[in-house]
């Protein structure tokens, strides 16, 4: 690895500032010109991608992840944030394969299993998406988002009460989410049980009030029992 001037170091330590500042756009400037001066730093590279990333720059910030790689490819978070990048675009199949790959250099990574199971479930794999769920909460009981999303695979199956059993789970490690109470109340809607639904939609909003779908599906609840 170049060891780095003085100068690289202070201009790195203040971008890295300003994005715990939030100030995102000034510390892109400060890395937008390390890199012309330290191309192959991948402190760099990786926090100019993840700053073009959250501002929808997708292009950019998959370009460098890339980059970044090829430098150095036993990486499990840069893999991460392009398995998110692929998703999110819907690139499902490229997303999988991210995830294979950086599962050979990071064998227990509960976020990568995570990724995965998510890009199963977009190419409509479900059983094999839940399996990939529990694989990630064998590795960390606390991924409370994988009993989430295992309750949504479950309630499009109509497994209405194998999903209300994991979003129940995901209550307990996180009771301030909601979004496992909004879902919670679909499923009891599916089941026919509107008061519990009812609920559940007014936990939701208890946590959020300006959780719109929860207003509304309560308002639908109500009508069921005439209220």
């Amino acid at each position: 690895m170049q060891k780095l001037s003085n100068k690289f170091i202070k201009l790195i330590s203040e971008a890295s500032h300003l994005c715990q500042l939030e100030k995102f756009s000034e510390a892109k400037v400060i890395y937008e010109k390390l890199l012309k001066q330290i191309p192959a730093n991948l402190d760099v590279i990786n926090n100019l991608g993840v700053i073009y990333a959250n501002q929808g720059n997708l292009k950019l910030a998959i370009k460098l992840f890339d980059k970044s790689l090829l430098i150095k490819e036993n990486q499990p978070l840069i893999f991460n944030n392009l398995i998110n990048i692929n998703i999110d675009s819907q690139n499902f199949d490229n997303a999988l394969n991210l995830c294979n790959k950086n599962l050979k250099f990071d064998t227990n990574n509960p976020t990568t299993y995570f990724n995965k199971a998510r890009a199963l479930f977009g190419l409509k794999n479900n059983a094999e998406a839940i399996n990939t769920y529990k694989k990630t909460l064998e590795i960390d009981p606390n991924f409370y988002l994988a009993h989430l999303n295992m309750g949504f695979i479950l309630n499009k199956l109509n497994k209405y009460k194998e999903a209300l059993l994991q979003y129940n789970k995901a209550i307990k490690i996180n009771p301030q989410d909601p979004i496992i109470f909004y879902n919670k109340g679909i499923a009891q809607g599916n089941l026919l049980l509107f008061e519990e639904a009812i609920r559940s939609y007014k936990i939701a909003l208890e946590i959020d009030i300006s959780f719109l779908p929860a207003s509304l599906n309560m308002g639908k609840a109500l009508e069921k029992i005439g209220k």
